[in-house]
């Protein structure tokens, strides 16, 4: 309930407010952005929510899942950006974000194909033991989106795009490798303190992410003044407030209607899309709704990673 609660106020609060206009930056003068359409956003949001919900077995559908959506975003942002009319490269904004490779002055881009091979790229970097059938599908987007697009405009252009989406995954992916989630640390060991985490048999032997904390933070001071308290030792007794919410949650178990246990199928973690995954399947929904721009979808998909 709390971590649902936390990733929805996280969630509306950066998308209401996290991407600034930048009356300074000029984009290509000769297009941008608003000019194609959601498509290729929408086919790989979906092409990825498939991967995630393979068994862990085949190597996909990891607890790191939302990492790798947070950066597919950023990094489909970053190689939209250029052909987007006031906006800014969000280096300044993310934590030790580099500066990503510019675009060749007064040379045309088709930001579709950016966008495919940005994209495409950046899955296999960040999914590297996904099946052979998952490599074979990203393959198989990103070469039937190309062929697509090569109807649109000539060899030179469509050349020069795809090549700059694979720079500027590249250079994401490079970053986010230094973000800590590569840390070797040892088994971790209960403390045994109160309010700790203790362990819960057969299924339980570890605690998921202990060592979450060594992550490097997206946006600088995000979490300064969210650490909550320890429970005090008597938080679980019959008749505190932390009992009876408890209490509450298993009654309501005991009936719930097909509408409640639907929510709840919909809302699981494995078997089903891994952590945060909800909010990446209702933000592929809304743009295959909505039918926005490529600059919008980019900006909202970067949000969303950003966000959850």
């Amino acid at each position: 309930m709390l971590s649902d609660f936390f990733y929805k106020t996280a969630f509306v609060s950066l998308f209401l407010s996290f991407i600034s206009c930048d009356k300074n930056h000029v984009p290509n003068p000769h297009n941008n952005a608003s000019e194609y359409s959601a498509e290729v956003v929408v086919k790989w949001l979906n092409m990825q929510l498939n991967m995630l919900r393979v068994p862990l077995a085949q190597g996909t559908g990891t607890q790191a899942s939302e990492r790798a959506q947070a950066y597919c975003g950023i990094a489909l942002y970053e190689a939209i950006v250029p052909g987007m009319r006031g906006h800014k490269s969000l280096q300044g904004q993310l934590t030790d974000f580099p500066a990503i490779p510019p675009v060749e002055t007064n040379r045309r881009y088709h930001w579709a194909v950016v966008g495919n091979a940005v994209l495409a790229e950046m899955n296999r970097k960040l999914f590297p033991t996904t099946s052979n059938q998952n490599k074979a599908s990203i393959d198989s987007l990103e070469k039937a989106l190309y062929m697509e697009f090569s109807a649109d405009t000539d060899a030179e252009i469509l050349m020069r795009s795809a090549n700059y989406g694979k720079k500027v995954a590249t250079k994401v992916y490079e970053w986010a490798a230094t973000d800590g989630s590569a840390n070797v640390n040892p088994p971790y060991t209960p403390s045994g303190a109160p309010g700790t985490w203790v362990s819960t048999p057969p299924n339980f032997p570890q605690p998921v992410n202990p060592y979450a904390i060594q992550r490097r933070l997206l946006v600088p001071g995000v979490a300064a003044g969210t650490s909550p308290e320890p429970p005090p030792p008597y938080s679980t007794k019959p008749g505190s407030d932390f009992y009876n919410m408890a209490k509450d949650v298993y009654d309501k178990s005991l009936t719930l209607t097909p509408e409640q246990i639907a929510m709840a199928i919909y809302h699981r973690d494995v078997p089903g899309y891994p952590g945060g995954g909800q909010f990446v399947a209702v933000l592929a929904q809304v743009l295959g709704k909505a039918h926005p721009q490529l600059d919008v979808a980019a900006i909202a998909y970067a949000k969303c990673g950003i966000a959850q």
